[in-house]
């Protein structure tokens, strides 16, 4: 390994910690405003789900190997995996599913695990399709092409 290449890997790991105490915080600070009297953890619901939507956007914009916008490596890591890794957890997640077990409201865990995971694939979807348009300023190609085919 070249002193280059660990020193780059070692500011990747920098910059995940640095973007992770931010994101930490944020979730934290904001999961305070969840009244205990609230069955559904909508606070964290809220931020898994509008988190996978603002990864989509990151991953298919500003991480994507050919971006026409001008962001370091180092960016996306520090805001993909590092705030918004640590914004967004499986962690957190989980606990709010098995508080609600250990509360009798075993449908409600249920229900949130399955419309969490079904609500999140599907807002990441949408991120990265917003992504792609942002990206490429229109519909993907592909898409075009498809349209074309069947019209034509």
């Amino acid at each position: 390994m070249s002193p280059s290449s660990k020193h780059s890997k070692l500011f990747a790991i920098l910059y995940v910690f640095l973007g992770g105490m931010i994101g930490t915080t944020l979730r934290a600070g904001l999961c305070q405003f969840q009244p205990k009297s609230w069955n559904w953890p909508w606070i964290v619901f809220c931020i898994n789900v509008g988190g996978a939507f603002v990864l989509g956007i990151i991953n298919a914009s500003i991480g994507a190997e050919n971006t026409k916008y001008a962001v370091s490596k180092n960016f996306v890591t520090f805001l993909g995996t590092g705030v918004m890794g640590a914004f967004t957890t499986y962690g957190t997640f989980i606990h709010e599913t098995d508080v609600r077990f250990l509360a009798n409201l075993g449908g409600i865990a249920v229900a949130y695990a399955l419309v969490s995971v079904v609500l999140g694939v599907l807002a990441a979807g949408l991120g990265i399709w917003i992504g792609d348009i942002m990206l490429h300023g229109t519909i993907a190609e592909e898409e075009q092409i498809e349209t074309e085919e069947v019209d034509g």
